[in-house]
């Protein structure tokens, strides 16, 4: 349970204190966890077009969404549950898949209908006025609309990441071939700095996990779940080197006792 109000009740004075949910969200990361890379890569592709075109709830603030990151993850939830392996490797297709996805999901907007993944029988979505005009907008993308608009929105910014001569290339990508050379040296470039990066990222936690697992008053349940869902996402073996660390706190506060 979360204490946490139904987004129409948020302005109520005694509701938006007190009304609370059910949470899933233990489950929710080990099903993330154990979904294949592309999976994943499908997700965050969906979650940045929607949140870009103001679709969502982080999208837009000043007025009721229909759609929100939550319905994302439910779509990912059923489609992963459904389709099988083949159907998400076969020709490994991003767009393609993507397309199909938000046009279920226009289909669900149409019918007000989103399907909880955990609990029978509760529907996840309200009757907001734009949903109609949300689903009109999804079922209208077709597979060289989305290919454009990625390239555009989120390649080309990911580019800008890179050396110039990297971002230069993406200039003129009109044709595969151009496009194929730029996205190539931008991957190139990825893989060049993934080892410095890893290399950062592990000094940095060297440094704040046992300045911060010290402080035994902290160190709770719920933070060390939280501590260890986000060090895997960087490296399995963190988990290793947090136990050790707390274990040793652990020892050292009974010694001194």
């Amino acid at each position: 349970m979360v204490g946490v109000a139904h987004r129409q009740c948020r302005q109520h004075e005694w509701l938006a204190k007190h009304q609370w949910r059910l949470s899933f969200s233990r489950a929710e990361i080990v099903l993330i966890n154990s979904w294949m890379p592309v999976q994943q890569i499908v997700y965050h592709m969906l979650r940045v077009f929607m949140k870009t075109e103001q679709l969502t709830d982080d999208g837009v603030k000043s007025e009721p969404i229909a759609v929100s990151n939550y319905n994302i993850m439910t779509l990912m939830l059923w489609t992963c549950e459904t389709e099988p392996p083949g159907w998400w490797t076969r020709h490994l297709n991003l767009i393609r898949i993507c397309v199909e996805l938000l046009r279920t999901l226009s289909v669900w907007l149409t019918a007000v209908r989103c399907p909880h993944y955990f609990i029978n029988n509760c529907n996840l979505l309200d009757s907001f006025c734009n949903l109609e005009v949300i689903a009109s907008q999804l079922m209208s993308i077709d597979e060289t609309w989305l290919s454009t608009w990625f390239v555009n929105n989120y390649i080309r910014k990911c580019s800008e990441l890179c050396p110039d001569n990297g971002s230069r290339l993406f200039s003129d990508v009109s044709t595969t071939m151009e496009l194929q050379k730029a996205v190539s040296a931008v991957v190139d470039w990825r893989l060049n700095t993934a080892l410095r990066d890893k290399w950062c990222l592990f000094d940095l936690a060297d440094f704040f996990i046992p300045s911060r697992v010290s402080k035994l008053h902290d160190l709770t349940v719920r933070s060390c779940v939280c501590w260890m869902t986000e060090l895997s996402k960087i490296d399995t073996r963190l988990l290793i080197y947090i136990s050790a660390i707390a274990l040793s706190a652990c020892c050292l506060q009974l010694f001194k006792q």
